[in-house]
């Protein structure tokens, strides 16, 4: 009688954990659970990604036209899908049917797992998107501007794009040799000062190195204005040498004409005391011309030259 009581519990047990099964194999996607991790319904979850792109910094720094596809994965053959466009007013989200958002995302993202998402969406630092791609903790899938293989396609689209953003986290030729299109060489001015703003973001948070090819870029115009201002300098200094040589000719020309008065002076005096006149009557007589009284007297007792 007790054997039959055990087996008839036995037998309960198993039918009740068969129901269990069938209940969580049953439930819908909005209620299901991976390892310990419970999540909502897309609508929930789409919450989690905005917060995602007001915390994640490199964002802020893509181009006009970007458009990213977020798959989250939540078990057998079941999937979140979220597009992000950014345009002039911000990133528009948009929860997909479709595991691919459409299949003309330039960047297709999968996460391996909801729980993995949300550590991510919680600290999407530098070194999480370095990391990531490999499966820690997401995928990138085929896509526009990722084929298949392990780098991107580093063309006009992907520089327009999200060369900027790369310099948040550190320089493109440093994070991959696949990113030779975001070198400041081959970006546009305006290009420049946007991945300028970046790596400057990136160095407060902590997120990349202080050294910079972009950020040099401002001390390439300290040193050409520098050069400006020095061949300004030597112009000036040209200009005021030329002015003081023309002075000093001046200056050499008054003294010579004032030589030449004095010589004519002195010879005036020699002469007329050669014709017997003394020096009261001489002194008198250049007077009477117009001569000032100190060059009379500083040469009149001159002797003769």
């Amino acid at each position: 009688m007790e054997a039959l009581r055990l087996r008839g519990f036995q037998f309960l047990a198993i039918v009740l954990l068969l129901i269990a099964l069938f209940g969580v194999l049953r439930r819908s996607p909005g209620e299901s659970v991976t390892g310990l991790a419970l999540y909502g319904t897309q609508q929930d979850v789409l919450g989690e990604v905005e917060a995602l792109t007001r915390v994640a910094e490199p964002l802020r720094f893509i181009g006009e036209g970007a458009n990213l596809c977020l798959l989250v994965n939540l078990g057998i053959d079941s999937y979140y899908a979220y597009q992000l466009q950014k345009s002039e007013t911000g990133i528009t989200i948009t929860p997909m049917r479709e595991w691919d958002c459409g299949g003309k995302s330039d960047f297709l993202l999968k996460f391996v797992g909801y729980e993995e998402f949300r550590q991510f969406a919680r600290q999407p630092t530098c070194s999480a998107l370095r990391a990531g791609g490999r499966g820690n903790p997401f995928w990138y899938l085929p896509s526009q501007l990722w084929p298949k293989g392990n780098s991107p396609s580093c063309n006009a689209d992907f520089q327009q794009k999200y060369c900027a953003a790369l310099y948040y986290c550190g320089e493109p030729a440093e994070l991959s040799s696949a990113l030779a299109c975001c070198s400041q060489e081959r970006m546009s001015e305006q290009q420049r000062e946007l991945a300028g703003l970046a790596a400057d973001s990136g160095i407060v948070a902590n997120e990349r190195a202080q050294e910079s090819a972009v950020l040099q870029r401002p001390l390439g115009n300290i040193r050409a204005i520098l050069s400006w201002g020095l061949g300004m300098l030597m112009i000036v200094g040209l200009v005021l040498g030329t002015l003081a040589l023309l002075r000093k000719g001046k200056v050499h020309k008054a003294a010579e004409g004032e030589n030449e008065t004095i010589r004519s002076l002195r010879t005036y005096i020699q002469d007329m005391k050669r014709q017997g006149f003394s020096e009261a009557e001489i002194a008198h007589e250049l007077r009477t011309k117009g001569w000032d009284e100190d060059m009379i007297e500083a040469n009149l007792h001159e002797g003769l030259f």
